[in-house]
């Protein structure tokens, strides 16, 4: 026990002040889970470490008038990030703000994960856990964010498809070959044909390769009801949208 004490207590002295971690990121945990917990449970009577919530802990900042609030982004990372691996990501409204799709900023913070839904409340605001369409890898997150924009575009509050649809192609167009290619992946495997077509037309018109199989994925015949200027985005006729 004084072994595993010791490691935990040299562990926790070269963690970051303010980053929340579990159990699961110290490396004796699997292999001596009660002494550990033990150990931990010391650190916290002690003052040397705070109890988040059950099984997330974090070393106090110290700041001139004393101790430093967790910030609200550390109080989620448990719930984006377990043993080191991404496994969710942020959406909704707090990511349409961040994206500027929005001027609004919810109490509800949404996140997308591979889990089933939920929700909890924190102290300063509520998390509502949603199951994430695609699979969520660090690779992937950056295109899940852009689809979801896509998807949710007619639900954006203080704004319209139509300046949405600007600002996201603004945003795809800076993307490299294999980040275009993996929204195009994940939007044919895993999103809606309205999410399909309003990809392909931003596509088309940017004149982007990869449009095509985005259109080979959608019925001929099936109409969007997402209103688009026609003399702003020539190929919404196309698309099939209006």
């Amino acid at each position: 026990m004084s072994s595993i004490q010791s490691q935990i207590r040299e562990q926790v002295s070269l963690a970051p002040e303010g980053r929340v971690f579990g159990y699961d990121a110290l490396p004796s945990y699997r292999q001596a889970p009660v002494a550990v917990v033990k150990a931990i449970s010391r650190l916290v009577e002690a003052g040397q470490l705070k109890r988040l919530r059950k099984g997330q802990f974090y070393k106090p900042r110290r700041g001139v008038l004393g101790e430093v609030p967790l910030k609200d982004s550390e109080k989620l990372r448990p719930f984006l990030y377990r043993a080191g691996h991404r496994v969710g990501y942020i959406t909704g409204l707090s990511l349409y703000n961040r994206l500027g799709l929005t001027t609004q900023l919810p109490r509800v913070v949404t996140l997308a994960h591979g889990g089933s839904a939920n929700s909890m409340e924190l102290k300063t605001f509520s998390v509502r856990m949603i199951t994430a369409r695609a699979p969520v890898l660090e690779c992937n997150v950056p295109a899940l964010e852009l689809l979801d924009a896509l998807k949710d575009i007619r639900r954006i509050p203080d704004t319209t498809p139509q300046v949405v649809l600007e600002q996201l192609m603004a945003r795809i167009d800076k993307l490299d070959n294999s980040g275009t290619s993996r929204l195009i992946d994940l939007a044919v495997d895993y999103y809606p044909p309205m999410v399909r077509a309003l990809l392909g037309l931003i596509l088309e018109t940017g004149g982007w390769a990869g449009f095509q199989r985005l259109e080979a994925s959608l019925n001929p015949v099936t109409r969007y009801k997402v209103p688009l200027d026609p003399e702003v985005w020539p190929l919404s006729r196309k698309w099939r949208f209006g």
